[in-house]
């Protein structure tokens, strides 16, 4: 199987899904316009704004393919790479597994009358869909895809999932201060202002801290904001980690709190699962096919008293913590194990190549 994968060369979920595939005897190669160490061909910038950028790779990518010559390829997501794809007018000649992403199919269309006919136009020059929950699946139909389409989430690594162990070990939620983790950067949708904004008076009484990136487009905001509110003490920040360093620090946390705005099937939950973290979450379609009121607390994401709640309900310990991190950590097991799913995504990538052959 030769596949050319077509995804941003900093993502970590790109960087994870190449060393399986590569683990798995795949030849596969990365073209990407993000000069990072897993990109094996580089796609020339000539504008240095992404937009006019994603164009100008069409005709890259599609000298790429004459040279490779591959089976399947493989863009992620719709408005960029599916996108270039698009334009180098290879449907037809190569099957197109495009990978959709929860803002590329939520967000991006709603920006602008091109945003929207960007995207559609990706999915229309794909032969098959991958979306990682049923709501993002229904949401690439809305925008008119008539193709095939298979539910595939990212979920954790086979070698991460004994961490659990130690944190049941541990008696985790079991003393205060609880410790949080919100690990969405600070852009808009993400919500992370309203998250403090909501907590301050449980967070200045000594009973949480909570623990956010570094990084975001709103972080110098952020950090204004955690000065005004004087809660200062309990909130902390970590840096940029690899993924070795991150999962073991990850799993380290009592609790995973997410109020963003909207998600398809966030990996950051799925990760959570396998490692132990009890989910508090923004009560959203995606999320919701993960997280129900018997293995998790969901809160309106506008309404600060309803996280509070969550909150508060957990700290007075009304949750049967212990069995609910037990039944989640089985479900990820099962649902969200990322070498299962990488499996599944070759299984598809076969399919393809077969009916192509036939």
């Amino acid at each position: 199987m030769k596949v050319l994968m077509l995804a941003d060369g900093r993502s970590v979920h790109s960087t994870r899904y190449l060393a399986e595939m590569k683990r798995r005897g795949v030849e596969i190669i990365l073209a990407s316009l993000e000069p990072e160490e897993p990109v094996d061909k580089i796609l020339r910038r000539k504008s240095g704004i992404n937009f006019l950028d994603y164009i100008f790779s069409a005709s890259q990518i599609g000298r790429l393919t004459r040279i490779f010559k591959p089976d399947i390829i493989n863009p992620h997501f719709a408005s960029g790479y599916g996108f270039s794809t698009a334009l180098a007018g290879l449907h037809g000649k190569f099957p197109v597994l495009l990978h959709c992403l929860g803002s590329d199919i939520l967000i991006s269309p709603t920006k602008s009358a091109l945003h929207r006919a960007r995207v559609r136009y990706g999915l229309k020059r794909a032969d098959h869909i991958v979306v990682d929950s049923a709501f993002l699946g229904e949401q690439v139909r809305r925008l008119g895809y008539r193709g095939d389409i298979t539910i595939i989430p990212w979920g954790l690594e086979d070698v991460y999932f004994p961490l659990f162990e130690n944190k049941i070990a541990s008696k985790p939620i079991d003393s205060a201060p609880l410790k949080i983790i919100v690990p969405r950067p600070h852009n808009r949708i993400y919500n992370n202002r309203f998250i403090i904004e909501s907590l301050t008076s449980i967070l200045r009484q000594g009973l949480l801290t909570v623990t956010f990136p570094d990084w975001g487009d709103e972080v110098s905001i952020f950090r204004q904001a955690v000065e005004r509110l004087g809660i200062g003490e309990a909130v902390r920040f970590y840096s940029r980690l690899s993924r070795q360093e991150f999962i073991p620090y990850y799993a380290s946390f009592d609790i995973y709190l997410s109020a963003s705005l909207s998600d398809s099937s966030p990996a950051s939950l799925l990760e959570a699962f396998g490692l132990g973290l009890f989910p508090i979450v923004a009560d959203i379609p995606g999320v919701r096919e993960w997280v129900g009121e018997t293995n998790g607390a969901l809160f309106d994401p506008r309404d600060p008293v309803s996280l509070q709640a969550a909150v508060e309900k957990l700290l007075k310990r009304d949750y049967a913590v212990e069995k609910i991190l037990e039944s989640n950590h089985r479900l990820a097991a099962s649902r969200a194990r990322f070498s299962d799913n990488i499996a599944v995504t070759l299984n598809v990538m076969e399919r393809i190549k077969a009916s192509r052959a036939g």
